[in-house]
């Protein structure tokens, strides 16, 4: 088999197989099904990493928001997953949040629009795309 075959079909094959690392944390989402309104705290300062936890060099620390809320008369603090080079949410200021019923420490902010774009690309265009270079490449 050719390297101009092979390459295409590798990644093809990676697009096809790309939803199954983004599974768990839209499974976590999922389960966020709650909503109710939180305060800003504080904010916490993260870099980006990778999936093993070392630290990707060359990217901006960005400002999260560390939120707390409560459940039953119970506080539970998260630190939200969305974050930027500026505070996106000032401290002490509410903020919508949703977190699972059944384990209220898995929560977040309330998903944007561009959420539901990430999972529409990330669980149908990757593996649809990988398809037909697959398809095209062993047709060839």
């Amino acid at each position: 088999m050719s390297l101009e075959t092979l390459f295409p079909l590798l990644i093809g094959l990676a697009m096809i197989a790309a939803p199954l690392f983004l599974l768990p944390e839209w499974r976590r989402a999922r389960r966020r099904s709650e909503i109710t309104m939180g305060r800003v705290v504080a904010h916490e300062e993260k870099t980006v990493t990778t999936q093993m936890g070392g630290e990707i060099t060359g990217r901006a620390k960005t400002d999260h928001a560390k939120i707390t809320f409560e459940v039953e008369g119970q506080p539970y603090t998260f630190v939200a997953s969305e974050g930027a080079s500026w505070k996106i949410h000032e401290p002490d200021t509410e903020q919508w949040i949703c977190y699972d019923p059944e384990d209220p420490h898995n929560a977040d902010t309330l998903p944007g629009p561009l959420t539901k774009v990430y999972h529409l690309v990330g669980f149908i265009a990757l593996p649809l795309t990988g398809l037909v270079i697959l398809i095209r490449t062993l047709a060839s």
